[in-house]
């Protein structure tokens, strides 16, 4: 392939991840800074759905255009547990309605930023709906080589998984060996020795061992139902022994694969069979490792599109 049309490629996927506008949304104001978006159908639904102490209430908008905010959590809820336990009420009738799917039993914070206090926390499942900060780890495990013109061990092969066909969501597309939320009250490191052990068998020395830090990526996203993900993905490298073999513990995965670098960014580039937001971390992973030239055509465009929401 072309390397104009590489970076082209990669260009469109990072723009498939990118498919919101704020301005769409109702906001949701939780206080002290910390807001979501919903859309008009959830801001609705999530003031209709109890009866009584409905612990949101309308607001009126700023101006003509409805900027501020459209609906608040009720500023009277003046500690952690409380408004916890107030929109934790809100979003079991939710889901007992089959508005809000996926139960996950994993407590997200709702916070204006990475490391900062959270407001509340909130059912993983309703993150989404909801439209609050999200964080997850990713993480690129491939094996390297030897450079025969530099005598620099440089990116040989990347593991490939295959998501199983029971997922709810994006069932038998392509993935990342490791990747998962990030809950409350774990480390991201913590968290991806975790994942990894979960998901692909890697003992814990290994990952510990194998992984490095290796920045961050954000988008604006409109799934499906036209609900709104504001992700920030934390990405992690793990360079994996050649002789290593991942095993699929909890079932998610269908198969892995260890395939060459070359095709794995050909498929990225050409094709949408990875889940969109890996093939984002990907593009970033084929930038930082110079496996796409800065001379390409397009190069600092596609730079510059990795990180379009808000990395807070």
């Amino acid at each position: 392939m072309d390397v104009g049309d590489v970076v082209a490629g990669l260009g469109a996927r990072v723009a498939e991840c990118n498919t919101a506008h704020l301005g769409d949304f109702v906001t949701v104001n939780f206080g002290g800074g910390v807001r979501g978006y919903v859309t008009p159908e959830f801001a609705a639904q999530l003031l209709g759905c109890v009866e009584e102490g409905n612990p949101f209430e309308t607001v009126p908008p700023v101006d003509s255009q409805s900027e501020g905010e459209a609906v608040r959590l009720d500023p009277r809820l003046a500690t952690f547990e409380a408004r916890t336990e107030a929109v934790e009420r809100v979003v079991l009738a939710l889901a007992d309605a089959g508005v809000i799917t996926g139960w996950r039993g994993e407590r997200y914070p709702v916070t204006s930023g990475f490391g900062r206090e959270p407001r509340l926390s909130i059912e993983r499942a309703a993150a989404s709906a909801f439209g609050v900060k999200a964080y997850g780890v990713h993480v690129n495990a491939y094996t390297t080589r030897v450079d025969d013109s530099s005598g620099c061990r440089v990116v040989d092969k990347v593991w490939v998984a295959r998501r199983s066909l029971q997922k709810s969501k994006w069932p038998g597309m392509l993935d990342h060996l490791v990747a998962g939320g990030q809950p409350m009250g774990i480390s991201l490191v913590d968290n991806v020795v975790k994942e990894a052990g979960e998901e692909a068998g890697v003992p814990e020395g290994l990952a510990r061992a194998a992984t490095r830090a290796a920045g961050a990526v954000s988008y604006l996203a409109a799934d499906a139902s036209g609900r709104l993900g504001q992700d920030v993905l934390f990405c992690f490298d793990m360079e994996l022994p050649a002789d290593f073999l991942p095993t699929a513990v909890d079932g998610e995965v269908e198969s892995f694969e260890l395939m060459p670098v070359a095709d794995v960014l050909k498929i990225v580039a050409t094709t949408r069979e990875y889940k969109p937001n890996c093939a984002l971390v990907l593009a970033d992973f084929f930038v930082r490792h110079g496996i796409v030239s800065p001379d390409a055509p397009g190069y600092l465009d596609l730079v510059s599109s990795l990180r379009q929401g808000s990395c807070q």
